[in-house]
């Protein structure tokens, strides 16, 4: 499916003079600007506060949501497979073997497939769509290589899309679409106000708070600002050569009750957590957040598999479904994720779970040695 059905089936035709009141779509917001842009000068997109990815990523629970999501898909593999072919050699039973292409492998000869991936998911995260641009084709005109097109570089007017101000080939375009607006635009609001508490947070750290009060009992004669400077150098001096203390019948110490949980708003900012890993649909546990369930029993696999499920296959199956298509592949192909090494547990685990698929078929020695990392038996 080319750029421009993508874009008919999205919504109906919008003329230039009103695209850029779309900030989704478009790439536009209020009076034109980019939404970043916008941001900065305290304009609104939609119905929620603006604010940047860059403002996002400086809230710790976003940033490890991030990474968490985008550094472990970014580590799974791509995998394409071609038709494959029943007992007399006949096509069509089925997905076959891989297809080795560097489009799985490299496909920007720049950087590594990692990094690619991992910023393709990052603009699922954060925005609702991911551009790719074909940079080269093999012998068959089939897509070779490709770049990931960061959001500032796009621009649509109309059912154009340019990059870097050249209008492109529908062909050489590949928009990846992801499930929702983003999480820029779905949850503003709440990570504007996890960057209120945060910065609260900084100021109340800034606070000088003695930790107690020297003060004269009532009758004492008073003191010249010289005496009170000379008592209170010759108390801190006292205290950093004793841990006892004597006072007079003229001096009182009062010790300042400070509670730092609530100065560092310590609740407020774990609920924000809690906020974040439910915005991201993440495990809470993934984002270290705290959470009044009970503790149960779990796995590494049991909790890869929560992630998967959860989170990780909300960007996954978008950019697998979009990768089949058939301006990427040749027809009778499919693009899929290798998540079998990944949900793998312990050697021992391994070795029961081998040990029965051999016994039913489904893998051989080999297979299972590789699973545990080891090459094939000489």
């Amino acid at each position: 499916m080319g750029i421009l059905q993508a874009l008919r089936l999205r919504r109906p035709a919008v003329p230039v003079a009103t695209a850029s009141t779309d900030p989704i779509l478009w790439g536009t917001s209020a009076g034109g600007l980019d939404p970043e842009i916008a941001a900065a000068f305290g304009y609104y997109v939609g119905e929620t506060t603006a604010i940047t990815r860059r403002q996002a990523m400086k809230i710790p629970a976003v940033k490890r949501g991030r990474n968490v999501i985008c550094g472990t898909i970014a580590q799974l593999p791509l995998i394409e497979r071609g038709p494959g072919v029943d007992a007399e050699g006949n096509p069509g039973a089925g997905l076959g073997d891989r297809v080795d292409r560097q489009l799985w492998t490299q496909p920007d000869p720049t950087t590594t497939l990692a990094y690619s991936l991992a910023w393709i998911v990052d603009d699922l995260v954060f925005y609702p769509c991911a551009w790719l641009r074909v940079t080269g084709r093999d012998v068959d005109d089939w897509p070779a290589t490709w770049e990931r097109l960061s959001r500032d570089r796009v621009r649509v007017v109309g059912r154009q899309v340019f990059v870097d101000g050249v209008k492109q080939e529908d062909r050489d375009l590949i928009r990846i679409d992801g499930l929702d607006e983003g999480l820029l635009c779905d949850a503003g609001e709440s990570l504007a106000t996890l960057r209120l508490l945060n910065s609260a947070a900084r100021r109340f750290a800034k606070l000088d708070v003695p930790l107690g009060i020297l003060k004269l009992i009532e009758g004492a004669p008073e003191l010249t600002q010289t005496q009170i400077d000379t008592l209170l150098d010759a108390w801190e001096t006292a205290r950093a050569t004793r841990t006892t203390a004597f006072m007079n019948a003229s001096v009182g110490y009062d010790t300042v009750d400070l509670d730092a949980d609530r100065i560092q708003m310590t609740d407020g900012r774990q609920y924000g957590v809690a906020e974040v890993a439910r915005l991201m649909n993440l495990p809470p546990r993934a984002l270290n957040a705290a959470t009044a369930s009970p503790l149960t029993y779990s796995t590494s696999v049991s909790e890869r598999r929560e992630l998967l499920d959860m989170s990780l296959s909300l960007y996954m199956a978008p950019i697998a479904q979009r990768l089949s298509m058939s301006d990427v592949c040749r027809p009778g192909h499919a693009v899929s994720w290798d998540v079998s090494n990944w949900l793998t547990g312990d050697a021992a685990d391994v070795i029961k779970s081998g040990a029965e698929a051999i016994t039913a078929g489904i893998y051989d020695a080999d297979e299972v040695r590789q699973q545990l990392g080891k090459g094939p038996r000489q």
